[in-house]
């Protein structure tokens, strides 16, 4: 049985245009005591940030190749952080884009490349193709490339 093809992408600082807020959130200050409502804060932010142009032309190009588009996130997969996610990604995708949305599960404090090797070994690899994956973080390529997937920083 043949598996459908697919690119994997990152959001923050990958497809979403927000670098200058991950400057800002990042690292977490210590003084946070809601950790939720402090990410939940910073994905509302990012609902006003642009789509890299040229994350959006590769989207595209793979839709009209009849690749699968799976969104990789180290956002904690909250209902409302999914909602916020989904609104964005709904706003800048082409109308008619289907798209899968993985992301962190609630509780996952692990480092994001090792929170992504999960998702990817339960939730993608057993059921897709994965041609390429995009990433702004060398320690993700390194680990999709530890998986045998192409990994491209950004």
């Amino acid at each position: 049985m043949s598996r459908d093809l697919a690119v994997v992408i990152d959001l923050d600082g990958t497809f979403v245009d927000n670098k200058h807020l991950l400057e800002t959130y990042l690292p977490m200050p210590s003084h946070v005591k809601d950790e939720n409502q402090y990410w939940t804060d910073f994905i509302e932010e990012s609902l006003y940030c642009k789509a890299n142009w040229w994350c959006s032309r590769l989207i595209k190009d793979m839709l009209k190749a009849n690749v699968e588009i799976i969104f990789l996130t180290s956002r904690t997969g909250s209902i409302k952080n999914r909602d916020l996610t989904k609104r964005w990604l709904d706003a800048v995708l082409p109308e008619d884009a289907e798209y899968t949305l993985v992301m962190r599960n609630r509780g996952c404090h692990k480092p994001d490349h090792v929170s992504k090797k999960d998702l990817m070994v339960t939730n993608i690899v057993p059921y897709y193709d994965v041609i390429f994956a995009v990433d702004d973080k060398k320690e993700n390529i390194d680990m999709f490339e530890s998986l045998s997937i192409k990994g491209l920083l950004c």
